[in-house]
């Protein structure tokens, strides 16, 4: 399926996109309680049509000579959003963010297998492979570094509409200043978390340019999803 340039034909973009709203469907309508294994399954599927389609491990950022890289980029994403998170707590109008209701009642081994196993192996794994690796490569050999980023980003912005509907209900700080249940609210939460995840979306890839690797936004991912977990149960439980 690639082209005569080494781009990456359409077909394996189209096809990357419908495995993706499968699973978006599967994760946040149809099976919830299937999270792990979809998120797994799918990222496996999305690695193999990327690797079909022509792209090498190294144009998809997994290639051995920049693991050490992309791993020293990581160790420093991770201890950046630990510090951050620490500023955050220390400021009380910024605490209130961190009052999250859907660690309520749980266990630390519960946020722990959630943190350590379902956000790398689940959110991040799948994330990144669809997102830095394969569209991401898929896009820059056929049409050039900004187009990829560009791409990428609105896509994985794009991905968070569904999660977003309701994330504002959960959070106390983002329920207190938008109003719990205000239809307004919600489409206010959608759209700042559409904006914000493409944002991210285009830091992440940065990241991927900068380290040659997909280990480092896969890195700073975890950090921003599994240590902010960590930072939300410790505050309800004090």
């Amino acid at each position: 399926m690639a082209g005569d340039d080494g781009g990456v034909s359409v077909v394996v973009l189209v096809a990357v996109l419908a495995v993706l709203l499968l699973i978006n469907l599967l994760n946040h309508r149809w099976r919830t309680h299937w999270y792990l294994r979809t998120c797994v399954v799918g990222a496996a599927i999305i690695l193999a049509i990327g690797l079909a389609s022509g792209l090498s491990w190294d144009e998809l950022g997994l290639g051995r000579s920049s693991l050490l890289r992309g791993a020293l980029w990581g160790a420093g994403t991770i201890a950046l959003v630990f510090a951050i998170y620490l500023i955050g707590l220390s400021i009380p109008s910024t605490r209130r963010f961190f009052e999250d209701d859907r660690l309520s009642g749980r266990t630390g081994s519960v946020v722990a297998k959630h943190a350590l196993v379902e956000v790398p192996l689940g959110t991040v794994l799948l994330e990144e492979t669809a997102f830095r690796a394969v569209i991401y490569a898929d896009v820059l050999l056929a049409s050039g570094t900004v187009m990829a980023v560009a791409v990428s980003s609105l896509v994985f912005g794009v991905w968070h509409v569904l999660p977003a509907i309701t994330w504002h209900e959960s959070n106390v700080g983002i329920a207190e200043s938008l109003g719990e249940r205000h239809e307004r609210a919600r489409g206010i939460v959608v759209l700042v978390s559409v904006v914000g995840t493409t944002v991210a979306g285009v830091i992440f890839c940065m990241l991927r340019i900068w380290s040659d690797s997909l280990l480092a936004p896969m890195a700073f991912h975890w950090a921003i999803n599994g240590l902010g977990l960590f930072f939300v149960w410790w505050l309800r439980r004090r």
